[in-house]
């Protein structure tokens, strides 16, 4: 039993974990939100629009990959969300546009993300190679309404297992499900059928032990 239960700890430590997550943070309309982890690791921003579109910051000290893709859930009206990547000029003001997406969501695809237990629209991704300097993300829609979740970068993220069930449970809770829809993230249930099936092998072992003393004494 206890080289099952050293054998749960390391499945644990090897599951795939979910992208680290964070909240959009504006304490007034329009205000810039900065991004301050590493673009080249994957993470998702949760946000909303509520009437203006939100503008996303950050600041690269060398040459990067930008990737970019807007996820909304597919459970309930799509909104026609739309991303812009500028690029601030370093020299006489102004700004360069260096990538867009604008794609309706008849054209986005469909895909259940099993860490976080839910079934999103994925948009098109912007993947630019790009110079050292500040850029910025915008995310809107027509009528600058909806709730999005902002994937930045590819590269899979450091972040340990009870960090990133913190992550699906707010991207959970901010698209509006209760905690028992944990139990659909593969963080969840997966372990839960690893410990099932330990508890049912030692039970075996148990009763196979019981089956062999027993038998010795009649004889």
């Amino acid at each position: 039993m206890r080289y099952l239960l050293v054998l749960f700890v390391f499945c644990l430590t090897s599951f795939a974990l979910a992208a680290p997550t964070s909240l959009t943070d504006q304490s007034q309309p329009y205000e810039v939100v900065p991004i301050e982890s590493d673009i080249s690791y994957e993470s998702h921003i949760l946000g909303e629009l509520e009437g203006q579109p939100i503008m996303y910051e950050v600041k690269l000290d060398e040459d990067s990959k930008l990737v970019a893709q807007v996820w909304q859930p597919a459970n309930r009206a799509a909104a026609k969300f739309a991303l812009i990547a500028i690029r601030q000029n370093d020299r006489g003001g102004g700004v360069t546009e260096v990538a867009r997406m604008n794609a309706t969501p008849d054209s986005w695809i469909k895909q259940s993300d099993s860490q976080i237990g839910l079934t999103f629209l994925q948009s098109a991704s912007i993947n630019e190679s790009v110079e050292a300097g500040t850029y910025r993300i915008e995310i809107s829609t027509p009528e600058n309404a909806g709730k999005f979740l902002l994937r930045i970068g590819d590269s899979e993220a450091e972040e340990g297992y009870l960090e990133s069930l913190s992550s699906v449970r707010t991207t959970q809770e901010f698209f509006g499900h209760g905690l028992f829809s944990m139990l659909r993230s593969s963080l969840v249930y997966q372990p839960l059928l690893f410990f099932l099936l330990m508890f049912v092998v030692y039970k075996s072992w148990q009763y196979r032990k019981v089956v062999k003393i027993k038998a010795h004494v009649s004889n």
